[in-house]
């Protein structure tokens, strides 16, 4: 395994954050619903839910972030930059995802404490990807707007297929 840490983001990082999201949401939900009366389906395709999003949010705010790269900044494309940037950005969201699948009743610390995905982009627009002081600011506003906004389309999609289905 001779990858850079740049390029290897996603398997050492986003994949297994992702798949614990989506064990903590099943384990929460079975220990609050439990098996009966399709507890089980329920807790299992929310899990899938919530890892989809999550696989979703990289790969599309991953590839978003580049084309802003790109077309705004006028920079050479960068995906290892902005798979590392993206997949470090969403550690304040698998936390939050982690820690509300186990206390749903908690979701309120969710919606105030994604807002650090902001200064956490921030950050790595100057550390990670060398963004320009001036153009830093919005840079950072719409990385950190896919990472926040993404996974909320994808789940409220799958939310209202999982209705129509069942």
């Amino acid at each position: 395994m001779n990858e850079s840490p740049r390029e290897d983001v996603a398997s050492s990082f986003v994949y297994p954050l992702t798949s614990l999201c989506g064990g903590a949401v099943l384990l929460g939900l079975l220990l609050r619903e439990g098996f009966a009366e399709g507890g089980w389906w329920v807790a299992l395709s929310q899990a899938c839910i919530v890892s989809f999003s999550l696989l979703a949010c990289f790969w599309l705010s991953s590839w978003l972030a580049n084309e802003v790269r790109a077309r705004y900044l006028s920079l050479d494309s960068d995906m290892p930059a902005c798979f590392m940037l993206v997949g470090y950005s969403m550690a304040v969201s698998f936390a939050l995802v982690l820690f509300t699948g186990l206390f749903p009743e908690l979701v309120i610390i969710r919606y105030v404490l994604q807002f650090y995905v902001v200064y956490v982009v921030w950050l790595g627009a100057d550390t990670v990807m060398k963004i320009e002081e001036n153009k830093r600011m919005t840079f950072s506003l719409i990385v950190a707007g896919l990472v926040l906004f993404i996974p909320f389309l994808f789940s409220f999609i799958f939310d209202r297929l999982s209705e129509i289905v069942v």
